[in-house]
């Protein structure tokens, strides 16, 4: 039996004539049940049209997918081209971890007047009645979003913008043996990498059983071995650190 399936895309429109600028931050969710739980390496290629096959510019993002569905924000690490923006045939493709580009591709809506509403508030941030306007941070002209990712805050304090790095975080608990089973996957519920920490030892232990992790940050799981099947009397207690 074949099976069809439908991806579809919540995407924030930009503005037909005004180009997009490094770190406009483009909200996407790919939607697709076929892809299984985990995070990955999203490559977006942007398209004039559905049928070119040479894309205008290439990104690639770190994204996680939960019951098939991934929240991206595009535009944040590359300028998109004016050539696709201003394409009423633009299209997106990706592809998870470098493999082949998956089909079909994201075709982008547009909404009628996002001109007219772009140069309505435009005309606002202009107006000489209006405070507060940043022109450009770091040679990066226009209006200016700071946003933080991976648990970075970013907070006002006065007249100063105060960057706030991610507090180190761990998770842990305890896996009980079943008399079966000699290997056990932990999913932590933020991103792991190479530098994450993982300790793991065994309680209430007749024999000493030699017990040894890996890490698989391609799906964000950690398998944790033992060297003989755990009794129900057993335990194993974990901790991981990112």
């Amino acid at each position: 039996m074949r099976f069809i399936v439908l991806v579809f895309v919540l995407i924030t429109i930009l503005p037909l004539d005004v180009p997009a600028q490094l770190g406009t931050g483009v909200a996407l969710m790919i939607d697709d049940e076929t892809i299984p739980d985990g995070w990955y390496g999203i490559t977006l290629r942007y398209y004039a049209s559905s049928i070119d096959t040479v894309p205008l510019a290439t990104e690639t993002l770190s994204g996680r997918f939960s019951n098939g569905r991934c929240h991206l924000v595009y535009g944040t690490t590359i300028t998109i081209p004016a050539a696709f923006v201003e394409s009423t045939t633009a299209t997106i493709g990706y592809s998870l971890n470098e493999g082949p580009e998956r089909q079909p591709r994201i075709t982008i809506a547009r909404v009628p007047y996002a001109t007219r509403t772009e140069h309505a508030r435009m005309a606002d941030l202009l107006s000489p009645t209006f405070t507060g306007l940043v022109t450009s941070i770091n040679e990066v002209a226009g209006p200016v979003t700071l946003m933080g990712v991976d648990g970075l805050r970013i907070e006002r304090r006065g007249s100063t913008i105060v960057l706030i790095p991610p507090t180190q975080r761990s998770e842990r608990g305890s896996i009980q043996g079943d008399n079966v089973s000699y290997e056990f996957t932990l999913t932590p519920l933020f991103p792991i990498s190479d530098r994450t920490r993982v300790t793991v030892s065994l309680r209430n232990s007749t024999t000493h059983i030699a017990l040894s992790t890996r890490t698989n940050t391609t799906n964000g799981t950690i398998i944790i071995q033992a060297a003989a099947v755990l009794l129900d009397t057993e335990h194993i207690d974990w901790e991981v650190t990112p």
